[in-house]
């Protein structure tokens, strides 16, 4: 049946949510394999449990960071990969990626030691506050 639903879902790529909730057979061995998605405390759409099906998710998703369930996107994107920006930005790997970007732009770890930086924020400073 998963086949089926991939097939379809590549056959139509634009509305192959709507064909699948027509097909009875199908819409019942969907919801039948998302029944874990019930405990869920939010509106639960066609395309999450599609989602759930064709991506072999069999539990609600959650938070690394502190364990709250995450929103889904949309069919494309899926789930978030946190609950808000708190977790995202208390996450190490989002810390660490900040990081190598501010490297990368601007030649040190973080913005507030780059001389240009330092030097806009004086001027700023200075034409503001006199």
């Amino acid at each position: 049946m998963k086949d089926k639903i991939k097939q379809i879902s590549e056959k139509y790529p634009k509305n192959f949510t709507q064909k699948l909730s027509k097909n009875e057979k199908i819409k019942e061995f969907i919801l039948e394999n998302t029944s874990f998605l019930i405990s869920s405390k939010r509106n639960i759409r066609f395309a999450e449990r599609i989602y759930c099906i064709l991506n072999d998710i069999k539990e609600i998703q959650s938070c690394p960071i502190c364990g709250k369930e995450v929103n889904f996107r949309n069919i494309n994107l899926g789930y978030r990969k946190h609950c808000s920006n708190l977790c995202s930005n208390k996450d190490k790997k989002t810390q660490e990626k900040k990081k190598q970007t501010t490297l990368k732009n601007y030649g040190v770890d973080n913005p507030s030691k780059s001389k240009e930086i330092k030097e806009k924020k004086r001027q700023t400073y200075q034409e503001k506050y006199g």
